[in-house]
């Protein structure tokens, strides 16, 4: 996976996977900089391959 701050790639073995706090913690740890995210879910890619084929199609409509 990718960190979206620095960039760093890293693997999901390296990420921290939360703090302990809480049982079902999603959130990614960068090994890098240390920023937390999280990993994108199937909703959002399913959307966004969504969004990207409908901008393609007015693209082609429009030449």
């Amino acid at each position: 996976m990718k960190c979206p701050l620095c960039q760093f790639e890293f693997n999901d073995d390296s990420a921290c996977h939360g703090c302990g706090f809480t049982t079902h913690c999603t959130m990614i740890k960068c090994p890098n900089c240390q920023y937390e995210f999280v990993e994108k879910s199937a909703v959002f890619n399913f959307f966004g391959k969504i969004f990207v084929k409908i901008k393609h199609k007015l693209r082609g409509k429009s030449k």
